[in-house]
């Protein structure tokens, strides 16, 4: 019988070979290192790879999948120890080293003779479970029980066959565990790259908002730069004015006032200038026609003056600002020029109107005239000649002449500070945006270094649970081989083996089979880790972006389903969503991994199937999922979550309406009503209704039927109404009503008054045009809605005074005509401020909480809370004749309703209710 083939020969071992080959040089790998991307090479290999340099910095691409890692400043080496491969490589030695092993404790089957007598092995002895010769009869097994090997050679074939059954099923068993082990690795890779993807687009986003702010920061300073320096422009504008001496343009001054108006690219007057961020000004044409740098889809250009390096906008040079100094600096430069007009010509020596020579001074004008100008247009003057003037009014001038000089030196050293000052701000403006840019690119290094640490940490995360899975991969490969040599010597012995060399080793075959077999653990073999870390963007400071976080079944078990809101409703799509978010041990927000976070929806005792939904993740909150939904019926829903294989506790949510009920039908419509303005709905479901042009209260019970009506002639009861208004009912089943007596009147269901109260005025129990009321199902107090007193008065239960809250005006607080009052199940209320077209709430003892729809309602009057299911707000408009439904939160639903008599219109609506069935 030959042996099993060689352990270099097993597929096992070619398997975990080709592991160990290094993808570059194609040989087993030497100091393997792992890259972030999680592709391991050789360190040599990784040392040859070429480079790409980026801003002083190397970066080299991966050569499985091309993602580009930075390179450390300690070169490849720097890169961690792919500790996997060298444990495969251990595996791959040990294996190798141990195939010979593994059978050592089995019995060579070629044997076919005594080894103590040398006889042939003829006989079994079932008592020693062994071949035995003839002379081993008469010695050794003497009394035993024995057979002929060719008798007992079938019977004990077909046991060890049976035996055989056990290591196949471990056999399989192990291949499955094999194949979940793999299947593990897959996925913590895959979330290891996840991971490294989330932090890199984490980072990349911060970096643009720090781009963004820096830019922000710069457009600041240039405008706060810019504002100075118009201000010194316009001074420097209107002393310069001052100073020039009225010369032509050959002025030392209008020729250094030139120099500025020239543009440094073309040598010429500026045409259209705009200001770079550093401050310098040049011709947008010459700006246009610049040299360009291409940067990750970004164009550069250079200042031609100081050689910053300046984002060109995506509009182009014409989006940079205009340097409005140069531009008032030209037309200054313009005025100057042109002043030389306006003074007189020195040169001029003959009269202007006779044409003869000006020779006489006119001292009763104060100008000098010609021969002529005396007898005509100077007459009875008093004049002499030029000469003889000259010397006084001449020394007159030069008297004069001595305050100009003072202001002029004074204006020369204001001119002087004036530039020094502009030198300070241009040198100052600058000397911020460089310090911008400094902060900035050491912002961006500090969150480099972040992302760095951060990366390092997932990938430390990531190596150590592929540490735990390649130590299981190991044993279960190890314990896999072992059965599969087992396995083949068994079949081979069966095969080729003779009776007497089966029987003969037939025990310690079962015997290892057994011990191999009980020897594998399976329960430690099943994959002990999972892919069930996240990035935590706990964003404190740049030096904390965030932490790799991994969350246990123990921990997930203790977070729970912290938050449900934001109800979206899409009609067109039958669609519903809401938000949710879940909150760890440490009260943290809980962030996971789309494909390991499942919800459903169960509807509450309808015996529905469960809602499926989509999970999606909002583009703003870390942590806050939203779920998109189907749900064929409104009502109470149990949440139901699972985060990775732990469900999380239920949770209820309520749907507060039908998301394929598009349109409102009436389930009753009630007509022969005299101006119905408020309803009330009894435990018993009597439909109470106050008609105010009838002066009457009238029940029906919930088909619409009358039952009686109290007030009117002819009615039930004694009690007489006027302008019936508000209407409520007691616990114990009484009514209350307000009229337009400014009283409130109780009275049983059958007419009878039991107590009234209340006149008209201002006071406590005095009311003027009451409207609605409403008892509060906590206290049991009756709130009041007193109209034209702008309040709200409560009462005790037995109707004497409370309290009340609020006066006229549009404050928070205030009323302007409160109308309508509700409840919800928390007991805070809800009063429509009818003149200030909103909802305001309030806690029971009437503090101001919010309010709502004062940019949506027109005319609120009627106000209801579904309280016995969905929590909603119906809220009754009297202008727009129409029924709106709010959130509690005030958040807008829908409305419905137009104005009509058909079935599904309103006219002015006013009271509403709702039954105990949410009708």
């Amino acid at each position: 019988m030959s042996t099993k083939p060689s352990s270099s020969s097993s597929p096992d071992l070619l398997n975990l070979e080709e592991q160990l080959t290094c993808p570059v040089c194609l040989d087993h790998y030497t100091n393997p290192k792992t890259l972030p991307c999680l592709h391991s090479f050789c360190e040599h290999c990784l040392e040859g790879l070429p480079l790409d340099k980026k801003n002083k910095t190397y970066y080299l691409s991966c050569p499985t999948c091309r993602h580009c890692t930075e390179l450390p400043e300690e070169g490849a080496r720097a890169f961690p120890v792919a500790f996997t491969l060298n444990n495969l490589k251990e595996m791959y030695s040990a294996m190798k080293n141990n195939a010979v092993k593994k059978t050592e404790g089995l019995p060579n089957p070629q044997e076919a003779t005594c080894r103590d007598h040398g006889k042939p092995l003829e006989l079994f002895c079932e008592t020693c479970n062994t071949v035995i010769c003839v002379t081993c009869q008469v010695r050794n097994h003497k009394h035993h029980e024995y057979n002929l090997i060719t008798d007992s050679y079938t019977k004990h074939c077909q046991k060890l066959r049976e035996c055989l059954s056990p290591v196949e099923g471990k056999k399989e068993a192990l291949k499955k565990v094999l194949s979940a082990l793999a299947e593990r690795e897959g996925e913590i890779r895959g979330r290891g790259e996840g991971v490294l993807k989330e932090i890199h687009e984490m980072v990349e986003e911060m970096m643009n908002v720090l781009r963004h702010s820096e830019r922000k920061l710069t457009e600041q300073a240039k405008r706060v730069t810019d504002a100075k320096l118009k201000v010194l422009c316009t001074q420097f504008y209107s002393f310069l004015q001052m100073a020039t001496k009225p010369s032509s343009s050959s002025s030392p001054g209008l020729l250094k006032l030139e120099e500025q108006l020239n543009c440094p690219v073309c040598l010429d007057h500026y045409t259209n200038p705009k200001t770079l961020p550093c401050l310098h000004s040049f011709c947008e044409h010459c700006l246009e026609g610049l040299p360009l740098d291409k940067k990750n889809k970004t164009y550069y250009l250079s200042c031609p003056t100081c050689r910053h390096c300046t984002e060109l906008p995506e509009e182009g040079a014409g989006a940079f600002p205009v340097a409005f100094t140069l531009n008032n600096i030209k037309e200054m430069h313009n005025l100057m020029n042109r002043r030389t007009a306006d003074l007189p010509n020195l040169q001029e020596a003959t009269c202007s109107d006779h044409g003869k020579p000006l020779e006489f001074f006119c001292e009763t004008c104060d100008t000098v005239v010609c021969s002529h100008c005396p007898f005509r247009n100077h007459k009875h003057h008093e004049y002499d000649l030029i000469t003889d003037c000259y010397t006084k009014h001449f020394q007159k001038l030069r008297e004069c002449l001595s305050p100009v000089e003072g202001k002029k030196e004074a204006l020369k050293k204001v001119l002087s500070a004036l530039a020094e000052r502009e030198g300070e701000i241009r040198e100052r403006g600058e000397g911020i945006l460089e310090e911008i840019h400094e902060m900035v690119e050491e912002m961006v290094n500090v969150l480099r270094q972040s992302e760095r640490k951060l990366t390092e940490q997932a990938k430390r995360v990531t190596d150590a649970k592929l540490k735990v899975l390649s130590e299981q991969m190991k044993s279960a490969e190890i314990s896999l081989s072992v059965l599969e040599d087992v396995k083949d010597y068994v079949e081979q012995s069966l095969k080729t083996g003779s009776p007497q060399q089966v029987l003969r080793s037939k025990k310690q075959m079962i015997v290892c089979m057994s011990e191999i077999t009980a020897g594998i653990n399976m329960e430690e073999l099943h994959p002990k880790e999972k892919a069930d870390f996240v990035l935590s963007k706990d964003i404190k400071s740049l030096h904390h972006i965030g932490d790799v976080v991994t969350y246990s079944s123990t921990a997930l078990q203790q977070c729970r389903v912290k938050k449900i809101c934001c109800f979206e409703h899409l009609p067109k799509k039958k669609k519903f969503s809401f938000s949710l978010s879940m909150e760890a041990p440490d009260s943290s927000l809980l962030s996971v991994p789309l494909c390991f976070l499942r919800c459903s929806l169960v509807p509450v005792g309808k015996g529905l199937k469960p809602i499926h939904t989509k999970v999606t993740t909002t583009s703003t909150d870390l942590g806050v999922y939203r779920i998109q939904c189907n749900p064929s019926t409104s009502g109470t829903h149990t949440v139901k979550v699972q985060v990775y294989d732990v469900h999380l506790e239920d949770t209820s949510l309520v749907i507060p309406f039908n998301p394929y009920l598009d349109s409102i039908t009436p389930a009753c419509t009630i007509t022969e009503l005299k101006g119905p303005y408020v309803v009330a709905v009894s435990d018993d479901n009597h439909v109470i209704i106050t008609e105010s042009d009838g002066n009457c209260v009238t029940i029906l019970d919930r088909e619409g039927t009358k039952v009686k009506s109290l007030g009117e002639e002819g009615g039930s009861g004694i009690v007489k109404f006027f302008n019936p208004r508000g209407v409520t009912i007691t616990p114990d089943k009484l009514i209350l009503v307000f009229d337009g007596n400014h009283r409130i009147q109780k009275l049983s269901m059958d007419g009878y008054l039991i107590a009234s109260v209340g006149k008209e005025g201002s006071g406590p129990l005095q009311f003027k045009y009451p409207d609605s009321i409403a008892i509060s199902p906590i206290t049991g107090q009756v709130y009041t809605a007193d109209r034209d007193n702008h309040r709200i008065q409560v009462l005790n239960p037995d109707l004497t005074f409370s309290h009340s809250f609020g006066s006229k005006g549009s404050a928070n607080g205030q009323f302007e005509r409160p109308l309508g009052i509700a409840f919800d199940h928390q007991g805070l209320v809800y009063v429509a401020d009818a003149d200030n077209h909103r909802i305001q709430k309030f806690s029971p003892d009437g503090k101001f909480v919010g309010n709502f729809g004062n940019k949506r309602l027109s005319y609120p009057i009627g106000i209801a809370i579904d309280t016995a299911a969905t929590g909603l707000v119906y809220v009754s408009e009297y202008v727009n004749n129409c029924i709106s439904v709010f959130t509690s939160d005030g958040a807008f639903v829908r409305k419905f309703g137009s104005k009509g008599n058909n079935i599904d219109q309103f006219y002015t609506p006013c009271g509403l209710a709702f039954d105990k069935d949410g009708v």
